[in-house]
């Protein structure tokens, strides 16, 4: 028997220290985080890209750029 893979969005666990966001998922069966960097004004949009590698891990550090005032991410399955 199969068991089949849960496509509910798990949640996407975060903390910041000041200079490092770090960024944390509870499986990566499937799951792959994106990210997308636009200016102030624009907001959200459609320009997602994939982080590399992180379709085969659960957790990983990113050191903030203040001169990216917004960036977002998110999990795409």
């Amino acid at each position: 028997m199969i068991n089949p893979i849960n496509t509910n969005r798990p949640p996407l666990l975060s903390s910041f220290d000041g200079t490092t966001l770090s960024l944390s998922w509870p499986t990566n069966s499937g799951w792959t985080l994106q990210m997308q960097t636009n200016n102030m004004v624009t907001g959200l949009s459609t320009n997602w890209v994939d982080v590399p590698g992180s379709a085969g891990i659960t957790s990983t550090n990113i050191t903030v750029n203040p001169a990216l005032p917004t960036v977002f991410y998110r999990l795409k399955y």
